[in-house]
């Protein structure tokens, strides 16, 4: 299996490892790092050297705590035997998905994938970003997905197959990142439907004659 060559930006990263990023780039990079080795890794250098940064501080002093009467005013809190563990996340069958993905599919056991637009199927997720919410696409072989732009970022994290745009061949792991100053149009490889995970600011814009026609099938 090849490894993805297109990551997330470091920025992303730092913000990550920190919990400053925002939740459908979180989702993204979490996605991503499943499939990605060297991001996984990248991500425990950074968590190591926070740690060495806090263990490296100054412990401070607090006159007159009393630990005893602190705990004392904590809320009471349940048994956790008495609570019945919360069922797992439901299985999108024989599609394999990050756990990341699976923690914010929809509630019930039988997800299933809903039409679209010709040769695109979607999962709507229960995470929103920017009242979009973010979404799993089912794009068939050798599809072709006309030109378009953006309002704002459309993120993009491959889990199966892949497609080429502008910016080149996308494949399992791989990460986009587009705005409204790119127009590009996706041709899905051939030999088995992509499965993308998608967190965009707003729909997207058609260009041209055959983008305005998608237009009419992908609302926000």
């Amino acid at each position: 299996m090849s490894l993805p060559t297109h990551h997330p930006p470091e920025d992303w990263l730092v913000a990550y490892v920190a919990g400053t990023l925002g939740e459908g780039e979180s989702l993204i990079l979490a996605s991503h790092a499943t499939l990605c080795p060297s991001c996984r890794e990248h991500i425990h250098t950074l968590e190591e050297a926070a740690a060495a940064r806090v263990m490296a501080l100054e412990p401070v002093q607090v006159d007159n705590f009393d630990l005893a009467a602190f705990l004392d005013a904590l809320p009471a809190q349940d048994d956790p035997a008495e609570h019945t563990p919360p069922p797992s996340p439901p299985a999108l069958r024989d599609e394999p998905l990050p756990r990341a993905v699976r923690e914010v599919l929809p509630a019930g056991d039988d997800v299933r994938w809903s039409f679209l637009a010709p040769g695109i199927h979607q999962i709507e997720l229960t995470l929103r970003h920017e009242e979009m919410p973010a979404r799993l696409l089912r794009l068939k072989p050798g599809l072709k997905v006309p030109l378009h732009t953006h309002l704002g970022y459309e993120r993009t994290c491959v889990l199966q197959g892949g497609f080429s745009d502008q910016g080149g061949d996308y494949v399992l792991g791989d990460v986009s990142v587009r705005d409204g100053s790119e127009v590009h149009e996706q041709r899905i490889h051939a030999g088995e439907p992509c499965i993308a995970l998608i967190v965009s600011d707003a729909p997207l814009v058609p260009v041209g004659v055959l983008s305005t026609v998608l237009s009419w099938f992908v609302k926000a």
